[in-house]
């Protein structure tokens, strides 16, 4: 056999090793479609990222990709949820969310701070650091 063709089969190999290991280490970003499976998601205690959008809105779509990243990198840290308002307008009523998209963080089961609109890089990560004491992993 080629030695080309044997060292890409043990890249792909490899890649989806890593890919595997990333899906099963990762929390995923957990969607919301009542006031109660919000309400249990941030009782379970902890530090927790709500997102508050809708998927027709350019300001969300942003927002979502810096989201993404920072449930990834912040898994084992802090449990993130979205809430897409346009199926679960009741959601953002009842949080009086006016504004999208909204952020809100909530420690040990209180809310501790709303950020609407979209925010940078660099102030999630103060935000993060400020309001749960975590460093970037």
């Amino acid at each position: 056999m080629n030695i080309r063709i044997i060292n890409k089969k043990i890249a792909r190999v490899c890649l989806a090793a890593t890919l595997l290991l990333a899906c099963q280490s990762s929390r995923p970003i957990q969607q919301i479609g009542t006031i109660e499976q919000l309400y249990e998601f941030i009782a379970d205690g902890g530090p927790v990222v709500v997102k508050f959008a809708r998927s027709q809105c350019s300001t969300c779509g942003a927002m979502n990709k810096l989201f993404t990243r920072f449930a990834q990198m912040y898994a084992t840290l802090i449990k993130f949820a979205n809430v897409g308002i346009k199926n679960t307008p009741e959601i953002a009523q009842h949080f009086s969310v006016k504004t999208i998209p909204m952020l809100i963080f909530f420690k040990d089961g209180i809310e501790a701070q709303r950020v609407p609109h979209i925010v940078l890089t660099e102030q999630f990560k103060t935000l993060i650091k400020e309001l749960f004491d975590i460093d970037q992993p």
